[in-house]
């Protein structure tokens, strides 16, 4: 008799957990409908739940930046992630955030102009790297960059390495990440020269920040192209006061660069006239008629009017630089294009001072032409397409 009752309870009790479960999942199943059709065409409650939603960011976002009005715009910049340790306080007011972008200003204007009214500052180093103040045209500004010393005695050799695109690519040099499409350029120039490298605006230890985030590319690019000056030529301004201070205290300076990073080296490299300038995969005489580039990448307005192919060729000539070029048959797009037609090394083949060299490889340094910008000098240099 037990056992018949307590055969039956169980059985009662597994209906009914198997009625809970059918009835469970035919809500869940109503309730997905009911959601995708609410997403979808957008009916009652759509409207309750985006206001909610949005309540909810906003409240977030005030948290997270503090309690002033401020936070209607700046919670719409601060979005990005940004390496821990920073150089910069963080800015918390729309006037903070306007004095930092006001400081990165550069009007346009030809760059050996630019180059002949810096006037250079103090220059420090700490464990972060160099810090260097400079004037242009009576305006204050400053460039950064990473440090490591040469494994040699007194060297009077130093490189400044110009990072391609990707953020943080300074940081990322500098640890020598294995996937980074650098390479270990630095364990190349380190055994006879001082290696710098360059620290981009709002990159690095050198990010406009909130403390937790940093500010989005599209604020700083809108800010300084609407001012009458460009990102691109903020960081080429900053290389070529770097490039200056470097001069004074080496007796042999390169410009090593990669992707739009080399590109910025050459410019900076026809204002300032160092030792060497390597442009690895970055420029291309291609640019003159199609050109492709995203914000972060190099845009100054007038460029290709001032330093066109022929206008470049013809300034080249004129310095006592040794510049080489490298292009890769196994890279992608323009520079891809222009090493196997062979664009760029047939248009400067005939200036004394520049090499030109295109190798099946990919979108990276050549080792050789790295230690080769270190101890060249600038004179007899032939170009060589191949």
């Amino acid at each position: 008799m037990k056992q018949s009752t307590w055969t039956r309870w169980r059985e009662n009790s597994n209906g009914l957990l198997l009625r809970r479960a059918a009835q469970a999942s035919v809500v869940a199943f109503v309730c997905f409908g009911v959601g995708v059709m609410v997403g979808r065409y957008q009916v009652p409650p759509y409207g309750v739940i985006r206001d909610v939603t949005k309540a909810v960011r906003f409240l977030l976002g005030v948290r997270s930046l503090g309690t002033n009005g401020d936070n209607e715009v700046l919670r719409f910049g601060f979005r990005n992630a940004m390496i821990p340790t920073q150089r910069y306080p963080a800015v918390r007011t729309i006037e903070a955030l306007s004095e930092r972008l006001n400081g990165l200003l550069v009007p346009v204007a030809p760059l050996e102009s630019i180059a002949s009214g810096v006037r250079l500052g103090s220059s420090t180093r700490d464990s972060l790297g160099l810090h260097l103040e400079f004037g242009v045209r009576g305006k204050r500004l400053v460039a950064d960059a990473y440090v490591e010393m040469a494994r040699t005695t007194s060297p009077d050799c130093a490189a400044l390495v110009v990072p391609g695109s990707g953020l943080d690519e300074g940081s990322r040099i500098v640890q020598r990440l294995p996937y980074d499409y650098h390479g270990p350029v630095l364990d190349w120039i380190t055994p006879r020269c001082d290696a710098y490298v360059f620290v981009k605006p709002n990159e690095d230890y050198a990010a406009i920040h909130d403390g937790q985030r940093r500010l989005t590319n599209k604020f700083v690019v809108a800010y300084l192209l609407n001012g009458g000056g460009s990102y691109s030529l903020t960081y080429v301004t900053q290389l070529i006061a770097l490039t200056k201070s470097l001069q004074a205290s080496y007796a042999r300076v390169a410009l090593i660069g990669l992707s739009q990073g080399a590109h910025a080296a050459l410019l900076a490299g026809i204002a300032t006239a160092p030792t060497s300038v390597l442009v690895a995969s970055g420029y291309s005489v291609l640019y003159d008629r199609v050109e492709y580039a995203d914000l972060d990448q190099l845009m100054i307005p007038g460029l290709t009017r001032l330093y066109g192919a022929d206008s470049l060729a013809a300034k080249m000539a004129r310095q006592p630089t040794a510049f080489a070029f490298t292009f890769g048959t196994e890279d992608e797009g323009p520079i891809r294009f222009d090493a196997r037609s062979e664009l760029t090394c047939a248009r400067f083949r005939a200036v004394a001072n520049v090499r030109c060299l295109i190798a099946p490889i990919r979108h990276e340094f050549v080792r050789a032409e790295v230690e080769r910008a270190l101890g060249s000098g600038g004179s007899g240099v032939r170009a060589a397409p191949r």
